[in-house]
């Protein structure tokens, strides 16, 4: 804490109030040891974060907010950068590939065990039982029909519903029922993307409807305000129509609805993308490596300036020149396509003389700036190095434990 610091907060302590005034008219002693307290406790149980005197942290402005007001507003901005970034930044879209594959990999695979003591049935029979379940499953789970839009297996729909949830914070998947030929099933999925679900005629956000996700009293969802098409398809000319899904059903009371997403504070109706905090380093990152490498290519143009005291300017060399062929002997001309070659010679004019343009690159400097980047990008994606990177340096066990 610094000296200023001690001091108002000091003056502060020792400015009296009614009760302190009331004291030293009977007591200045005890007035004294009273105020005396007031400034060893101010000094000591206060945090040097929450400063807002010192000039390093005068200027961090905060706001107590709730987790909804502090999310939704940003969150459309946060979607649309993040997709951009899955799309154009190679790490940004390698961070996401890396989660899914490591997290997901082929898919979901289902393994009946039941509790053959609880049904009474002896070991045969519970197998038998176990793979009959198994093959049901398959039957459900490996067909294009677990969608509702016949497009999509069960594992390639577990695949984009994580994706989905990292790249746009969350994702709704819907269960409706449908009756098809061929089929024994009549449970579909259905995935809605995050920019469906938002507040019906764009309704602003209440306490019990936030997020296009309308509460009860208790905080369970009840109903998700569902856009029929995505609102980036308006321009094909389709209108803005709002559905409005139960979340859970009347009779069964099994679930319409699930949304998947990842709250970090209580109340949150939405989620947020995984590269929301590291949004600005990848953009800044894209754009140095974008610049760096449009460097190394002008770099590879090698250029010839001629400067002059004339300030006479041309095309390249500008002038009549004379040059020596293969065998030595010397010819003059004034082709503006000057090239180098061998045993090439130049007359320059007087004033005249040659400069070459060094621009430095490939930039030395470059490769660990950008570890050091991707490093604290890692972090902030849970992401170790070597994995973020494809990259293993270290030793088998050290890539073993950052694979694990």
């Amino acid at each position: 804490m610094s000296l200023r610091e001690v001091k108002e907060k000091t003056s502060k302590a020792f400015t009296m109030n009614i009760v302190d005034k009331a004291i030293n008219f009977l007591s200045p002693s005890a007035a004294l040891v009273r105020l005396k307290s007031r400034a060893a406790i101010s000094l000591l149980s206060s945090y040097v974060g929450a400063s807002k005197s010192r000039r390093s942290l005068s200027s961090w402005q905060t706001m107590g907010s709730d987790a909804d007001t502090d999310i939704l507003g940003d969150l459309p901005t946060l979607r649309e950068r993040s997709r951009d970034l899955c799309r154009n930044n190679p790490l940004a879209g390698g961070a996401i590939k890396t989660k899914i594959t490591n997290v997901i990999g082929t898919g979901l695979r289902f393994q009946s065990r039941i509790k053959r003591d609880v049904l009474g049935l002896d070991e045969e029979a519970a197998s038998k039982l176990e793979r009959l379940i198994e093959r049901e499953w398959r039957l459900f789970w490996d067909s294009r029909d677990a969608d509702l839009a016949r497009t999509l297996t069960g594992h390639a729909i577990t695949r984009m519903v994580y994706g989905q949830e990292k790249e746009n914070g969350d994702v709704f998947v819907l269960l409706p029922r449908r009756t098809r030929k061929g089929v024994p099933y009549d449970l579909r999925l259905q995935i809605i993307e995050a920019d469906r679900v938002c507040n019906k005629d764009h309704g602003p956000d209440t306490h019990t409807l936030a997020g296009g996700i309308e509460k009860d009293a208790d905080g369970a969802p009840k109903n998700y305000h569902i856009l029929k098409y995505h609102p980036g398809a308006i321009a094909k000319g389709n209108t803005l129509e709002w559905q409005v899904r139960s979340a859970f059903n009347a009779k069964t009371g099994l679930r319409n609805v699930i949304h998947f997403y990842n709250p970090t504070r209580p109340g949150q109706s939405r989620g947020v993308p995984d590269l929301a905090a590291v949004i600005e380093p990848l953009k800044q990152l894209g754009r140095y490596t974008e610049a760096e490498i449009m460097a190394a290519v002008v770099s590879g143009f090698f250029t010839v300036f001629v400067e002059s005291d004339l300030g006479a300017g041309g095309g390249p060399l500008g002038q009549t020149f004379q040059y020596a062929d293969d065998a030595g002997n010397r010819s003059s001309g004034s082709d503006k396509d000057v090239k180098l070659g061998n045993g090439l010679i130049l007359d320059l004019a007087p004033g005249e003389k040659v400069s070459t343009a060094n621009p430095g690159r490939p930039n030395q400097a470059f490769d660990p700036f950008i570890m050091a980047i991707m490093r604290q990008i890692g972090v902030g994606l849970e992401i170790p190095f070597e994995i973020l990177i494809k990259h293993f340096t270290a030793s088998y066990s050290a890539a073993r434990a950052a694979l694990l």
